[in-house]
């Protein structure tokens, strides 16, 4: 459902996808053939919800995408009205056992990744930007093991960065941060590591 055009800044739009079901056969019919690298597997069948709500200066998307390649959840928020109190952004993204080496080429190196992560600010230009991030990599395969416990979090404001990463997995547990500063001509950094454990082979 659409309303208000043709005035395209008093459009109001209700957009839902409620069952799209493609597979494999479809995709490779459709896409051009640039699009389709030898190296990347597409998922043998593909599940689409989906939701597009709002204003062209106040979007909202939720949207659920499953395979047998694992599953992909994405809500976002978007205000760009100079005069409202909730103005910026905001938004969540989720992976539960994507088999991410598939995807990108790499399936005897990566394996299933499963994560969540988000991100809230105001601000798209270093000048008047402020957000923040965080993310949790709850396992991801690499060389056939499960590597767990992955702890992301950084803000910027200006020039101005601010991160953290810790992972307690038995064979790689560390932390990690790391402060950058852009205001200068010569950016300066400060960064820390702390490895109590280390182990690469398994």
């Amino acid at each position: 459902r659409v309303r208000g055009l043709p005035d395209v800044e008093r459009m109001w739009f209700d957009l839902r996808i409620d069952d799209l079901h493609t597979t494999e056969t479809d995709m490779i019919a459709i896409l051009p053939d640039e699009m389709l690298p030898d190296s990347v597997e597409f998922p043998e069948w593909l599940t689409v919800h989906a939701s597009l709500l709002g204003t062209i200066k106040k979007p909202s998307v939720n949207t659920a995408i499953t395979s047998d390649l694992g599953s992909i959840y994405l809500q976002a928020r978007l205000d760009l009205d100079s005069l409202s109190e909730s103005q910026g952004y905001d938004g969540s993204l989720k992976l539960n056992e994507l088999q991410l080496g598939k995807l990108i080429g790499q399936p005897k190196t990566i394996g299933a990744l499963t994560m969540e992560a988000s991100i809230k600010g105001t601000g798209t230009s270093m000048n008047n930007i402020r957000a923040s991030v965080k993310s949790t990599v709850h396992s991801i395969v690499y060389q056939d093991y499960s590597y767990e416990n992955l702890e992301l979090v950084g803000t910027i404001e200006k020039y101005l960065f601010s991160g953290k990463a810790s992972m307690k997995d038995p064979n790689l547990d560390f932390d990690f941060e790391a402060d950058a500063d852009y205001n200068k001509d010569i950016p300066s950094y400060n960064l820390v590591l702390a490895v109590r454990n280390i182990d690469l082979q398994k």
